[in-house]
Parts: C-alpha cells; structure tokens; sequence
C-alpha cells in the first residue's frame, strides 16, 4: 500500500464537476502540443549544435558521392549518430533544467498551460524523479534510436497512452510516479 492518497475521480458523463481546489489532470491534446512544441525546440538546438560542431545537416540522411565516374548514394552514418547522440543530449539537459526549476515545466509544457507534479502529493517532483523519467524518455529514446528502430514504436505507444490512462499517464509518468497537471490560472 501507498502512504498517499490518489488522485480524484469523477463519473464520467455524470455531470459532476472537480472541486475549485482540485487539480485537472492536463488532456491529451495539451500534452501532444506542449511534446511538439519541445521537440521542435530540440530538434533546432541539436541542429545548430550538430553544424556549430562542423558536421554536415543533420536532415540530410542521405548524400551522393561520385564513384568511379558514376553517383552513388551514401548514407551519412556516423554524423547521423552524432546528431542524435547531440539531440538526446540536449532533450535530457533541457527538460532537466525546465522540469526541476520553479515551473515545473518545459517551455512547451508552460506555452499549454501545464506543469509536472509528484503523483503521490502533487508536490514539485525532485531532480533523481525528473532525471528517471527524462532518461526514459526524450534521452533514450533518441539514443538508442539508431540501435533499435523499435524504440519508435514504443515511443509512439507512450504517446498514445494517456488516451486510454484513466489518470492521463505516459509509461514513463507511470515509472517515474508522476502526473501532468492543468495549471490553473487567476489565483
């Protein structure tokens, strides 16, 4: 057993609404947004990281070199490594730094509205807790993406979760014990 208390629950279609004081749980669609939004701001900054470093666009997976007289095809391999080793680095240290500051939240995450709580008390969630649940994220996911495609599926799974997650939880809210909450605002 827990020494803590769940999260409310209410009927569905009931017409029940949360007590003032009670924290929503933030929806699926603000959490894809806010995810977007980071992921988009992590993908510039392992970019310029990747080209500031000298190597070539990252975008570019594939490039023609001539041989013996004819164009070939040559995927870029290694620099494609370094870009998502580059970009997995960069997601861990940006969410780190955001989710363990006094917002609680990514600038995706504030930009819709919703910050990361303890799941046990709803508390600011500790560096270890947004470490564990960061790595088994946007930082392994991107590393070991090279390695092992089926790692896509899994993310796109974790993804999907909070459809069908009675508390709106991703797998790695689940292992980490957190939760997404609504920011509420005029207080």
């Amino acid at each position: 057993m827990s020494s803590h208390e769940p999260l409310p629950t209410f009927p569905v279609g009931s017409g029940a609404q949360p007590l003032p004081d009670t924290p929503d749980l933030a929806s699926w669609g603000r959490r894809v947004g806010a995810y977007v939004v980071d992921s988009v701001l992590g993908l510039v900054a392992a970019i310029l990281i990747t080209r500031a470093a000298g190597h070539q666009d990252p975008l570019s997976v594939l490039h023609f070199h001539v041989v013996n007289g004819k164009k070939q095809l040559v995927p870029i391999g290694t620099k494609l490594v370094f870009f998502y080793v580059v970009s997995g680095a960069t997601q861990i240290l940006y969410t780190l730094g955001f989710l363990t500051s006094r917002w609680r939240a990514t600038l995706g995450m504030r930009w819709f509205g919703i910050l990361l709580a303890r799941e046990s008390d709803l508390g600011q969630v500790g560096s270890a807790q947004v470490a564990g649940r960061t790595g088994l994220y946007p930082g392994l996911s991107s590393v070991v993406q090279v390695i092992l495609p089926i790692v896509s599926l899994l993310v796109f799974v974790d993804l999907l979760w909070p459809l069908w997650d009675p508390r709106n939880q991703t797998l790695h809210d689940k292992v980490a014990g957190t939760v997404v909450l609504r920011q509420v605002t005029g207080r």
